[in-house]
């Protein structure tokens, strides 16, 4: 069956930015699946989206249905044909149905039923495609949509033209009122007129020939980049690539054209990461910055034109960017005015959290816990407590309310300022880091303690709150809170017992919760699954990281080194013979009557195997202690994988569950301590027999 290819776009005005870089995986997955749905087959779909306009191009695509027998199912035999052997009404009914005579209709009897079967005629594409692409564009998420003139089609922004083409035929049709063409427009300054398509294929070539627009995205953001590692080269510098800014600018323009512009000198004064949020927030635009990352007075801005005269378009960009960047300065110089620790009482007007109270209340809980961390952790106790006093000042400040990006970053530079201690001025700005998945961690001691305790009292409130995640609504960005602080106490390798923490800090909240002793497992859990998606993420196996978590280690870092230390013992021979072993304790404890108060009797030892199994686990105990205290895992298992050819002996030759009472409850002890000491570090019957090498990279520092 022959193929075409089809061309259709839909005109629009200026579409948000975010749109340009949703709609093309959105129609993608729709076209596709939408062709699947109707049996067309095509070889390739692209979707091209610019500010005014998105573009479905398909190769290849079946020019018809396949033609497919259907069956129609009828009335069942007793029910079709009287006692004569007569159609009833119902028999008569269903022959009209399938327009066949009642004569025929026992012509179409199947094991008593009547049932019908037809070919139909596969429809052409001419017939399919109009209502298909309407549900296509329709089916896109595009946020907020609008209505325009008399249309009753709503849609982001309103619709101007429509193109529909099947190679170099124009496919007649009305899609959202409007009538289909064979032509679309240029670029709106450069190349406004009608520009006719002949071919789908040329499509692109056509429209930035004649039209002046790049029309693919894709192409479209790598020239923008080209000209960002271009442009600074004459200045000695070069732009550090903003990804969601490059996305944003992407959005803006259909023609893009770089332009280098320039600010004074005396801008440099004001903090750097103001001057670089204005003009990314304000102005779109890519600061340029030297070899040591030190911001130059230079900046691109992008435009969507090419200027009959370009120092004209600059000295307007210039100029305002002399305003944006004045207001930046005013802020910076109007804050400083007044010092950080002067603006502690303007926090108590904030309100945190309904429940949790003012951003004052939760700066109190915050410097309490890092009393205790300071001490926990031996750190200045002066400068930690005053960098918690310190820590939310900066949002009563205008730069910060203008930018809340910079929260924490100017707090640090108006700290420098009134002459605090830099170690107060650093934990300022790390107290928010890290502020996403992979981003930098904490340098300084006094930085963790208070990302911890921020992270502590933000999660334990508003659980208690009743704010939990809940799916993928997530408005307090719990998870990446959470995350945070599981990265912070791992990586930074912070040996603190997660849930005496978490208790400690929910006694502090000034909600008296309903139900304290189910809060604090559901807050800890909830810390660990994100423990176990960083994990994950490295390449860590899920069996090793339950055979860990069965245990319930109360410290994230001591958990990531059993994590460790499982991963190279179950590479070792022994492995899977012990975790087969500790499987056989585990069932057969679990089949016994309760042990926990069953002592190991020497005088009832009788059988040699279980003499020399009590006798290794008594000479060994001091070791595994040590070992366990030292979170020497990787020892323990070691030493832990010797017991094995006891244990071997000890199953072949010994009657655990013997008819003596003595015998059984001594042998069930002996048992029972074997059992603590091969869960000195994990579950290890949890780990299967036969397992792929593990890629985690636990093991790479």
């Amino acid at each position: 069956m022959s193929t075409v290819n089809v061309l259709f776009e839909l005109g629009t005005e200026e579409l948000p930015a975010q749109a340009i870089k949703n709609f093309p995986d959105q129609l993608y997955k729709n076209v596709s699946a939408g062709l699947t749905s109707q049996a067309l087959t095509y070889k390739n779909i692209a979707v091209y989206v610019t500010p005014r306009r998105i573009a479905i191009y398909i190769t290849g695509l079946l020019q018809q249905q396949p033609d497919k027998v259907v069956e129609k199912p009828g009335p069942q035999e007793k029910v079709a044909f009287n006692e004569k052997g007569e159609p009833t009404q119902a028999g008569l009914g269903f022959a009209r149905s399938c327009n066949i005579e009642p004569a025929q209709l026992k012509n179409f009897l199947e094991k008593g039923r009547l049932i019908y079967r037809f070919t139909q005629k596969g429809s052409s594409i001419e017939e399919i495609l109009p209502e298909s692409l309407t549900a296509f564009i329709n089916s896109l998420q595009a946020g907020r949509t609008m209505r325009w003139g008399k249309n009753t089609q709503a849609f982001v922004r309103p619709l101007r033209w429509a193109l529909l083409l099947v190679n170099d035929k124009l496919l007649s049709a009305d899609i959202f009122g409007l009538a289909t063409q064979n032509y679309t427009y240029g670029h709106r300054f450069l190349a406004p007129d009608k520009i006719i398509i002949k071919q789908a294929d040329q499509y692109l070539q056509q429209l930035e020939k004649e039209g002046k627009v790049l029309v693919d995205q894709k192409r479209r953001r790598e020239k923008i980049i080209e000209q960002l590692q271009a442009l600074p080269k004459p200045y000695k510098g070069h732009v550090n690539i903003d990804e969601n800014l490059v996305d944003e600018v992407n959005g803006l323009v259909e023609w893009p054209v770089g332009l280098v512009g320039k600010f004074s000198t005396d801008f440099l004064q004001v903090p750097a990461e103001a001057l670089i949020s204005s003009m990314k927030l304000h102005q779109k635009s890519f600061p340029i910055v030297n070899e040591h990352g030190q911001l130059l007075p230079y900046f691109i801005t992008i435009s969507n034109l090419i200027s009959k005269n370009t120092d004209q378009v600059i000295h307007g960009n210039e100029r305002v960017m002399q305003a944006r960047l004045s207001d930046a300065a005013f802020f910076f110089h109007t804050d400083k005015q007044q010092a950080l620790a002067q603006r502690l009482t303007a926090l108590s007007s904030i309100m945190f959290q309904e429940k949790l109270g003012s951003l004052y209340d939760k700066t109190q809980r915050v410097v309490t816990l890092c009393e205790k961390l300071a001490e926990a952790l031996q750190l200045d106790m002066h400068d930690c407590v005053r960098a918690a006093w310190l820590s939310l000042c900066d949002l009563t400040t205008a730069m910060v309310q203008e930018f809340p990006e910079l929260q924490g970053i100017m707090g640090s530079h108006y700290a420098t300022n009134d002459g605090e201690p830099s170690s107060v001025c650093l934990a300022l700005t790390e107290q928010y880091l890290p502020r996403f998945s992979g981003d930098e961690l904490p340098a300084s001691s006094i930085g963790c303690a208070l990302a911890i305790a921020q992270r502590l009292d933000t999660l334990a409130g508003q659980f208690a709150a009743g704010n939990k995640p809940s799916g993928d609504k997530d408005p307090f960005a719990l998870r990446r809170q959470a995350q945070g602080l599981m990265r912070i106490l791992v990586e930074k390798q912070i040996n603190l017992d997660l849930r005496a923490w978490l208790e400690a800090t929910l006694t502090l909240l000034p909600i008296k919760t309903a139900n304290p002793a189910e809060l604090l497992p559901d807050i800890e859990k909830f810390c660990i699954d994100r423990l176990r998606a960083w994990y994950q993420e490295r390449g860590g196996n899920t069996e090793i990281f339950n055979a860990v978590a069965a245990l319930n280690p109360p410290s994230p870092y001591d958990f990531t080194l059993r994590l460790a230390a499982l991963e190279k013992f179950r590479q070792l021979p022994a492995a899977a013979a012990l975790s087969a072993a500790h499987k056989r304790v585990k069932n057969i404890l679990t089949r016994a009557e309760k042990v926990d108060g069953f002592k190991v009797e020497k005088h009832l030892l009788k059988e040699s195997a279980e003499l020399q199994l009590a006798d290794v686990l008594e000479k060994q105990a001091p070791l595994f202690q040590r070992l366990s205290q030292q979170h020497d895992y990787v020892t323990l298992l070691t030493e832990l994988a010797h017991l094995r050819p006891h244990i071997d002996h000890f199953f072949d030759h010994v009657m655990v569950m013997a008819e003596n009472a003595a015998l059984r409850e001594n042998r069930l002890a002996l048992l029972a301590q074997l059992r603590h000491y091969l869960e000195c570090v994990a579950d290890i019957s949890e780990l299967a027999t036969n397992h792929p090498p593990c890629s985690s990279s636990l093991f790479d520092n």
